[in-house]
């Protein structure tokens, strides 16, 4: 099999959930599966500006053709952030009017102020439609995927990472929707919302979900240092870190005694400072042997992001034997929640604090049926999260097509 993986970014130094599972199937298809696997993608690294840091042409990565097309148009973030608040609150209030093309004028331009544009990656995919056996397009949100699916619709495969956001009720969304062949989901939740959104699309649908190489455990940190909680992700106020911070601080106020610190690593946004505080600590963008560190040495990982399609770093947690403090109103954190003992799900301050306090006095090392429970939600992990189940998706995905 010959399929090309499209996808707004992608390498090593590039920071998202979506463009990590890509990079790790786009790997697996090609050790696992033997198959000749191209991305096609942009030379950006950062999506806030998409400016142009790795160089347009060919290269390979682990066994990966990557083939970069330069983006024409940087993000005006100030600019784009003003239009989107717009555009959510006008689409919204009219979701059921067209205004004779209105509608879509103000989606269109919401496209372009996003970004990325990629002309030369568009007619990428047009002129290599007859040479692939498959394109498998990576996130419903951005331009590659919503003016690229529909040039080569009958040979592809959408893997949406849907959110409930408001570009999920783009009438673009809907058109999107109704053209791929076949979805590849990441979870039940994002199943159930493509049912929301699309009925008749998700007779189509499987949920393929993301594999999981459980990694090798590093030395536990040494417990004679300061203990500290993690969150690795983007520092964003989209991923609610605003609101962590505050609630952590709330819980070192009510216990003024005991000696936690807040680590945050990952790529910091430019719209979001870090807060002057003893307690938080940044450690910035880590690789993953420093990751796989950092979350084994934690007293517990924490996730306050609301809308997530999946998280990585909470399966990596899980396999690690680490317990978990998860936004209970993110539905796919919840479900972690629901079939894990070691992991917790908090829906207020109060919840936070609690349940904070119920993980920091819990021996998981010590008492035998607590380092019990941590084993059992690994071996969860193991059995929901397997590649091999992840590429048979995959295989049959693609056979479908012929």
């Amino acid at each position: 099999m010959k399929v090309a993986l499209i996808v707004q970014r992608y390498g090593t130094e590039v920071v998202g959930g979506a463009e990590l599972l890509t990079r790790q199937v786009a790997e697996k298809l090609v050790s696992e599966l033997g198959w000749q696997v191209d991305v096609l993608t942009t030379t950006a690294i950062d999506y806030q500006t998409w400016r142009e840091e790795y160089q347009p042409g060919s290269s390979q990565l682990n066994g990966v053709t990557v083939r970069r097309f330069p983006v024409t148009m940087q993000r005006n973030l100030p600019l784009f952030n003003f239009y989107n608040r717009f555009a959510a609150r006008v689409l919204k209030r009219f979701a059921r009017q067209s205004w004779f093309g209105v509608r879509e004028l103000i989606e269109k331009l919401w496209y372009l102020l996003q970004g990325p544009r990629s002309p030369q990656l568009l007619k990428q995919i047009a002129k290599t439609a007859d040479i692939y056996d498959a394109f498998i397009f990576s996130t419903y949100l951005y331009e590659p995927t919503v003016r690229g699916l529909p040039l080569v619709a009958k040979k592809s495969i959408l893997v949406p990472c849907l959110h409930e956001e408001a570009p999920a009720y783009f009438s673009s969304t809907q058109r999107l929707l109704s053209l791929a062949p076949v979805f590849l989901l990441n979870t039940a939740a994002e199943q159930r919302l493509l049912n929301k959104l699309s009925p008749a699309s998700v007779k189509r649908s499987r949920v393929a979900g993301i594999g999981f190489d459980l990694p090798t455990l590093p030395a536990k940190v040494a417990r004679g240092q300061t203990p500290y909680i993690l969150y690795l992700g983007r520092l964003s106020r989209g991923k609610n870190v605003d609101q962590l911070i505050t609630m952590f601080e709330e819980y070192c106020r009510r216990h003024p005694a005991e000696q936690l610190e807040l680590w945050l690593a990952g790529a910091q946004e430019k719209d979001w400072q870090l807060p002057n505080s003893l307690r938080v600590k940044y450690c910035g963008f880590v690789d993953d042997a420093r990751k796989l560190e950092l979350v084994a040495g934690a007293r517990a990982v924490v996730n306050p992001s609301p809308l997530e399609s999946l998280s990585i770093i909470a399966i990596e947690a899980m396999s690690l034997q680490v317990p978990l403090l998860l936004n209970g109103h993110c539905e796919v954190l919840r479900h972690y929640a629901d079939n894990t003992a070691t992991v917790e799900a908090y829906y207020s301050t109060e919840d936070f604090v609690r349940l904070l306090g119920k993980i920091l006095k819990t021996d998981w090392q010590g008492d035998p049926v607590a380092r019990e429970r941590l084993v059992q939600t690994a071996a969860w992990a193991r059995d929901q999260f397997s590649w091999q189940r992840v590429m048979n998706e995959y295989d049959t995905a693609v056979k479908s097509l012929q």
